[in-house]
């Protein structure tokens, strides 16, 4: 259950990152993502945007790091764990 909590708790990074515009601080060492979706805060924060509203989030580089290499090693695990799964409940 550890790898599917972590790809569980890793996913609204996941998402930030796909359907976010991104740029890199150097000298403040984070990531700062910016998104105009009405559709996606309204997801996360409860509320859509209004006017020239723009949703933010800021995520610090080590930290980002460490959540792509967890969700490197989940990912990996799944692989091999998926054509298991299919094989003893997807199979007659």
């Amino acid at each position: 259950m550890t790898w599917l909590e972590v790809i569980s708790k890793c996913r609204g990074y996941r998402n930030i990152v796909s359907h976010f515009a991104a740029k890199r601080f150097p000298n403040e060492d984070v990531y700062i993502f910016a998104s105009k979706s009405d559709r996606d805060a309204r997801q996360v924060l409860g509320d859509g945007l209004s006017g020239h509203h723009v949703h933010t989030a800021v995520a610090g580089r080590s930290e980002f790091a460490e959540m792509i290499k967890s969700v490197e090693q989940a990912q990996a695990w799944l692989a091999k764990k998926i054509p298991e799964w299919d094989e003893r409940y997807l199979r007659p």
